[in-house]
Order: C-alpha cells, then structure tokens, then sequence
C-alpha cells in the first residue's frame, strides 16, 4: 500500500541522507522563480518551512531544481548549471558555466567520496552539433569540463539538443554511470528529429 505524503509547492525533487543513523530528506523545488530547500527530519513524513536558497537558472534547460546530498548530509541542489549546497547553514554556490556555447539538459551527482559529477549537452557556436560534456570535482573548485565523446557528436549540426536530458550517477564504490541520448535525421519540415538512440558508459575506475 501507498501512503500518501506531504505536500510541497512547486516542482521538486526529493532526495534522501545517505547516513543510516538519520532520517533526514531534502526537498529542492522550484517555487515560480525562485529555488527553495525544505528538509524533513522524521523519513518524509513531515518538512519544515522552505528556505529559499537562489533564483532559477534557466540556462542548461535541465530540471529547474534537482537535488542530492552528500555523504556527510550536506544538501546539494542544481538549477541550471548553478550548484548550491548547504554547509552549516550557510548557502553556497558556484556557476558551472564555463565554457562558452549553449546548454541543455543538464544533471548531476554527489559520489560516496564527496565529489560532485555533471553532464550536459554544449553547442560551442551557432549551428554547431551538440556535445556530451561531462566533469567530476571537488564542491568549489573550478570544475574541468570535457567532451566525453567528441568524435560522435549528439545531433547533426544546426539541429536542437535532444529532448531527454542527460542522467548521471555514481555507485557505491564511486564509479560513474552516464546517459545520454543522441538525434539524427533531424527533419527541417516537421522541426523535430525523426530518430534517437539512448547511449550509457560507466567507469571502470573511481
């Protein structure tokens, strides 16, 4: 049987302290423009008032606000391509925009170690194809941004990024796990693409 939970306003996404001595969920959730964190101490079955943490970054055209949480409980949310994360009550964020281009599709996850991965579709210029960018560091320091698959590009040139967003994760042993989709055959005439492939690559080291 299914019970039903509380209710939060806006788009959110929920996620669980990974620490078994806590029964602590974060809820991240976009509330018009403006990106709130709400924090259940009793499993979910009640959260307290929502703090409001950033506005809504539009870039990256992933989840409006997706959340994660550390292996020592710290609560991680992405907007965007702005990560912000609750240290001792204090807000911090970072841009994870830098290089220059569009974004789309963005995500990301918090390893076992503490470390943070994030994918996202780049188009370097106008008309340019899209690229499966992908980046692993430390919260706060500059992360170093490659394309995972340079040589097989996700859309012809000129073509809209894919519709589904990137996915990425890390298991326990903090090996990374990736999806990502690809469009080809783009029709001009119907303005969408006309076929897609769905692509997955894990590391083999953490």
């Amino acid at each position: 049987t299914w019970t039903a939970g509380p209710a939060l306003d806006g788009s959110c996404d929920v996620a669980a302290d990974p620490r078994p001595t806590t029964r602590a969920f974060h809820a991240a959730c976009a509330v018009g423009e403006q990106v709130v964190l709400a924090t259940s101490r009793d499993g979910a079955g009640t959260f307290g008032a929502p703090r409001a943490l950033a506005a809504v970054d539009r870039r990256g055209s992933g989840a409006v606000a997706s959340a994660e949480v550390g292996p020592d409980g710290t609560p991680f949310v992405l907007s965007g391509l702005r990560l912000t994360r609750l240290v001792k009550g204090r807000v911090i964020t970072q841009d994870l925009q830098l290089l220059p281009g569009a974004h789309s599709g963005a995500s990301f996850a918090v390893s076992s170690r503490g470390r943070v991965a994030a994918a996202v579709y780049r188009q370097a210029s106008d008309g340019a194809a899209w690229q499966v960018m992908t980046a692993l560091f430390t919260p706060g320091t500059r992360p170093a941004w490659y394309s995972f698959a340079d040589h097989d590009p996700v859309t012809p040139a000129g073509a809209e990024p894919p519709s589904v967003a990137t996915s990425v994760d890390t298991d326990p042993t903090g090996r990374l796990q990736l999806v990502w989709a690809s469009t080809f055959l783009h029709s001009e005439e119907l303005g969408r693409p006309l076929l897609r492939n769905v692509f997955t690559a894990r590391s083999v080291t953490t």
